[in-house]
């Protein structure tokens, strides 16, 4: 999760290096307002906490792909320590491929409930 606050005067999206599980714990380290600059025009404006908004980063995606190489990985790994008993090697299959998708829908659903608590509270 990453704290975005869009510039008051170019409504550039400047992203900042502060770490906050929801609004009520920024506000007790960083006070109501924050001075920020913004990175294209050099504006430097006071926010409120109500402007910082939370959105996911970029590794979800990557998280995906690691996700789909693991379950290729389980299916061989699987298929060949059946030694071709068909019967064994299909149902080792949906286990191949349950178990990464557990863990990536998991991981997926604690970011979406971490930036959707920031940008409730």
């Amino acid at each position: 999760m990453r704290l975005i606050v869009c510039c008051k005067r170019c409504s550039t999206k400047n992203t900042l290096k502060i770490k906050a599980s929801d609004r009520v714990e920024f506000k007790k380290r960083y006070g109501c307002k924050i001075d920020l600059t913004c990175k294209k025009c050099n504006a430097m404006n006071k926010y409120e906490i109500s402007d910082i908004k939370a959105e996911h980063r970029f590794d979800s995606s990557i998280f995906f792909i690691i996700t789909i190489a693991f379950i290729v990985l389980i299916t061989w790994f699987l298929w060949s320590s059946a030694k071709g008993r068909i019967s064994y090697s299909f149902g080792f299959l949906p286990i191949g491929i349950s178990i990464p998708l557990l863990v990536f829908s998991v991981f997926t659903k604690v970011r979406n409930d971490k930036v959707r608590n920031f940008n409730k509270s």
